[in-house]
């Protein structure tokens, strides 16, 4: 799982830059919104729930949930996904 952060960080501080330039405001969300897929399909996994990693929820906290843009768009996504079951 601790190889999995790093890319998923370099990803989503590269979606954030995105979003702050007009042109590519459309192309970062999107990238932000596929980022937090993955994260929720890990947050959401056996593995993680039975053993979770802590630099793992730390990513979560620290670059996820402390961008406005990233909280409301993994709350959507659990949100969505909750709907559906």
């Amino acid at each position: 799982m601790d190889e999995l952060l790093p890319p998923l960080t370099k990803k989503l501080d590269s979606a954030y830059q995105s979003l702050k330039r007009e042109q590519l405001h459309e192309r970062g969300l999107n990238l932000v919104r596929h980022v937090l897929r993955v994260v929720y399909e890990i947050e959401n996994s056996d593995e993680h729930r039975e053993s979770p990693v802590p630099h793992f929820s730390e990513f979560v906290t620290s670059k996820v949930m402390a961008n406005p843009t990233g909280q409301e768009c993994l709350n959507k996504i659990r949100e969505s996904s909750n709907a559906e079951l």
